[in-house]
């Protein structure tokens, strides 16, 4: 399935029907929103931010989209009306990620200063008091983030190659995941709050338990032409006709659409884990399934 976008896409988000797709591309700084069932593009609005996007993620009642940008802002924008409902501007640097909780309370968002912000958007307090900082674990700058449905866990990655696992509760890091041969993309929680899916420019897909703290396996995509990895942690063959980075990913639902085609991790034939990846196109969007039933 393809969708056009205004640019080069840098970030998508796929609503929590599995029905509504969003990107922000760099051209215009443009926000799109799509409707996956009849693929019409409900919402085209450009200049959203002052330079370019860098991520978009659905609010919990669908009805709104967090973006953030290289312009140190952070916009809650509600597409059907066209305007920014609310604009956060407390990192001192590009901000590269923002994540919610399930009941919208706790907004998350990192930045290439080194830093994570928290918050309360239910309360109201930041307004007052700030947002509370998280800092000290990365050693260079936050690419991405991903936070558990209370809150109870945040989990970001950065060009430092780590992965750090932090307890918002009570302000500090509480694991750090050691792997990427590169910075990492993205990362994302599962549902039960056990499984970390990551990607990293290093071309591995890597899925973590954080109970045990260990790999669980590892996915590699690699150029049509470039060798075959061999390595014992690579289980997963290369995937044909894919080439560069791997930029995103996400546990998607199943309905949402038909795989084009499949990886099998060597977990066994019960195993369904699900992920989005794309690339930076102009093409919306590249969707790579990989199926495993102990995380659904």
């Amino acid at each position: 399935m393809q969708m056009r976008n205004g640019g080069p896409i840098t970030d998508v988000a796929v609503d929590r029907t599995g029905f509504r797709i969003a990107a922000v591309s760099d051209v215009n700084c443009e926000l799109n929103v799509w409707d996956l069932r009849n693929r019409n593009c409900l919402a085209r609005m450009q200049n959203v931010h002052r330079s370019m996007p860098t991520s978009c993620e659905f609010t919990p009642d669908n009805r709104s989209i967090i973006t953030t940008s290289t312009d140190g802002s952070v916009k809650s924008i509600d597409y059907e009306c066209g305007r920014a409902l609310i604009t956060l501007r407390d990192h001192k640097h590009a901000v590269s990620s923002a994540c919610l909780t399930t009941d919208g309370r706790l907004l998350a968002t990192t930045s290439w200063d080194r830093s994570i912000l928290l918050y309360d958007l239910q309360t109201g307090a930041y307004r007052n008091q700030g947002p509370t900082v998280l800092t000290g674990a990365h050693q260079g700058s936050i690419s991405c983030s991903s936070m558990s449905a209370a809150g109870d866990i945040l989990v970001t990655g950065g060009l430092d190659k780590l992965i750090i696992v932090w307890d918002p509760d009570k302000g500090h890091h509480v694991l750090s995941l050691n792997g990427h041969k590169d910075w990492v993309n993205t990362v994302k929680i599962s549902t039960d709050e056990r499984v970390v899916l990551s990607a990293s420019k290093d071309k591995t897909i890597r899925l973590w338990d954080v109970l045990s703290r260990e790999r669980m396996t590892t996915g590699t995509m690699v150029d049509t032409h470039a060798k075959v990895n061999k390595s014992k942690t690579s289980r997963a063959p290369p995937v044909p006709m894919v080439r560069g980075r791997l930029e995103y990913s996400a546990f998607v639902p199943s309905r949402l659409l038909t795989p084009m085609f499949s990886v099998n991790f060597g977990l066994g034939p019960t195993s369904k884990v699900r992920c989005l990846v794309h690339r930076k196109s102009n093409l919306i969007p590249l969707l790579v399934y990989y199926t495993m039933s102990r995380f659904s």
